[in-house]
């Protein structure tokens, strides 16, 4: 079995991939894996021994007609095309696209149109008419659920495991194959920190990390190795001109990629944004403290794995600073942690609440919705009120379908419909805790692809019957919450 794993996002997402593809070559080790990577990024493969094959898309090569002073539209195809051929003769029977990027999607259609031996599809594509195809499940609820602004609470992981059809368990993080790197001068243990992300939001400035740096000198004096990209060097400037720490190292710009890994390795903790090197230390089991901005990113998808590591989610409007080196010195020192914030755990979600309180009702809405778990105990009035209302809206594009299924021309029920969905589009702006549903809606009518005037009907007609379901589903369920809550009530007045 011939596997296109198409993987052309940045580096963490790289690092995220290795579990699943481990976890596949353990599950089917006759199988050829090709892994499709950004150039820029194919360094991140390094180590990574359950592929056969990496090939590299050229997008520098490939786009370099478009930046010249006279842009070659044609050029650029035409390299496209060429390397697209290159994968097309590899005869893959499978595709397995983990980037859920329009480009990946183009890909996976290409190789899927050309290739006749091909049997599975898993991941974005795209239809015959060129709209965004979403085959599976999996793929259908990343596009509905995951993302910063969503519920969510599935790593991105066990995502990409599931995507694959096999189960991530805890020591397909582990990495023992590295380039070893002597750090000269710095003696262990030490924290390694990284100065800068790929988002300058998703980290802290240098003046206020050189200020967390002189904190956490007054309370432990274990030597700071900088680690970050070249371009990073002037921040990585800043915080050594401005700290009062006297034991920091600057590896900021000096070290490959490759390198980092033994140095993670050797440290005793990482204090990093949410980044790359958070995956790293999770593949090399490294403890990890991750400064999550919660505005930028969702540790429920992308925190650290490593076991012992813990989640500080960060205030912008209020940084404590003393708090963040109190929880530094604690991570060393095995102590229980005094912050509030989430304890990396094995098992879905991966993270544990610590001095925390969490709205559950979205994420356990979801967990019913798609894996059948119990609904949450209690919805507010402006949920059930909004539901109530998307009941209507559902009943009454039910009955509208039925009159075209019927033979009423569809012109005369088209605004309608129309109405109805800008209705279930303004039920999504007030109340967030329907947005779940809505979203799950919106993208099953997505999912709906090219066909004749009946399929599409039908089609659409069956979308519409099982949001009929899953809000008569929640009804119930809160009704029968409320007779119970009843029952138990009287239960208590008559005691």
């Amino acid at each position: 079995m011939k596997i296109a794993v198409i993987q052309i996002a940045r580096l963490g997402d790289i690092y995220q991939t290795w579990p699943a593809l481990r976890a596949y070559k353990q599950a089917h080790p006759e199988s050829e894996i090709t892994l499709i990577v950004r150039q820029k990024f194919s360094e991140a493969v390094y180590g990574l021994d359950a592929v056969n094959e990496v090939i590299e898309l050229p997008i520098k090569h490939i786009l370099e007609p478009l930046i010249s002073d006279i842009a070659n539209t044609e050029e650029s195809e035409n390299r496209m095309t060429v390397w697209l051929n290159d994968l097309v003769q590899k005869g893959f029977d499978q595709i397995i696209n983990l980037s859920f990027s329009p480009l990946s999607s183009w890909i996976s259609y290409y190789l899927s149109s050309h290739s006749p031996s091909l049997s599975n599809i898993c991941g974005y594509s795209r239809t015959s008419d060129g709209f965004l195809s979403i085959p599976d499940d999996m793929s259908a609820y990343f596009y509905a659920q995951v993302g910063t602004d969503r519920p969510n609470r599935f790593h991105l992981a066990e995502i990409f495991g599931t995507l694959m059809g096999v189960d991530v368990q805890p020591k397909h993080w582990e990495t023992h194959h590295f380039i070893d790197y002597h750090l000269e001068g710095i003696e262990s243990p030490f924290i390694a920190l990284q100065v800068g992300a790929s988002n300058d939001q998703k980290t802290l400035s240098a003046s206020a990390l050189s200020f967390l740096l002189s904190n956490l000198g007054n309370l432990i004096k274990i030597p700071i190795v900088l680690l970050g990209h070249k371009s990073e060097l002037a921040k990585a400037e800043t915080i050594l001109s401005s700290t009062t720490h006297p034991k920091i190292f600057n590896l900021v710009g000096k070290t490959a990629l490759t390198q980092v890994f033994s140095i993670i390795k050797q440290s005793s903790l990482l204090v990093c944004p949410d980044s790359s090197l958070t995956h790293i230390a999770s593949l090399t089991q490294t403890r990890t403290l991750q400064l999550s901005h919660s505005n930028f990113v969702n540790f429920w998808e992308t925190g650290p794995r490593a076991p012992g590591s813990f989640v500080f989610i960060i205030n912008d409007n209020q940084i404590q600073f003393s708090e963040i080196a109190n929880t530094i010195f604690e991570l060393l020192t095995d102590k229980n942690i005094s912050a509030s914030g989430f304890y990396t755990t094995t098992g879905t979600p991966s993270y544990l609440p610590n001095h925390t309180e969490l709205n559950n009702t979205r994420w356990e809405l979801i967990q019913s919705m798609y894996q059948g778990g119990v609904m949450p105990t209690q919805f507010d009035s402006q949920f059930l009120t909004a539901l109530n209302q998307l009941r209507d809206v559902n009943e009454f594009m039910i009955e509208l379908l039925n009159k075209v299924k019927a033979g009423s021309p569809l012109e005369d029920v088209a605004q309608f419909i129309n109405r109805s969905e800008e209705i279930v589009q303004a039920l999504y702006r007030v109340n967030s805790d329907i947005r779940p549903i809505i979203d799950w809606y919106l993208t099953e009518k997505l999912r709906i692809g090219p066909g004749s005037h009946e399929d599409i009907l039908e089609a659409t007609l069956k979308v519409q019957f099982l949001l009929s379901d899953l809000i008569l589903h929640i009804f119930n369920q809160t009704e029968n919450l409320n007779t119970a809550n009843a029952r138990e009530n009287n239960q208590n007045e008559t005691a």
